[in-house]
């Protein structure tokens, strides 16, 4: 299954409003990503093509995958990264002690 929340977040960072339009923009059939988004297909290649679309590791987009959700003051999520990086860098530190 694929994650709809990166899904979305990914498309408000390129100001893309609707899977109609991502389905546009990427070239991608609508209706497949229909099917995606709504749990009837997880067929891995179409979720790596929609990753490769947004400049993405198609593991963001598995629904499966752990994140670390980093936002803003505002409560905004900024970015998501996946907890396996996370904890063998330097910035795992940092998250966690708020001084991103």
């Amino acid at each position: 299954m694929m994650n709809i929340e990166v899904l979305e977040f990914l498309m408000k960072e390129r100001n893309i409003k609707s899977y109609y339009r991502l389905a546009k923009e990427a070239n991608f059939p609508y209706t497949t990503l229909l099917d995606l988004v709504n749990g009837r297909s997880n067929n891995l290649n179409n979720i790596k093509r929609l990753a490769t679309f947004f400049g993405a590791e198609y593991q963001m987009l598995l629904a499966d995958t752990n994140y670390c959700y980093l936002v803003n003051e505002k409560n905004e999520v900024k970015s998501f990264l996946p907890l396996d990086i996370l904890e063998r860098s330097n910035t795992f530190a940092t998250v966690l002690l708020g001084n991103y």
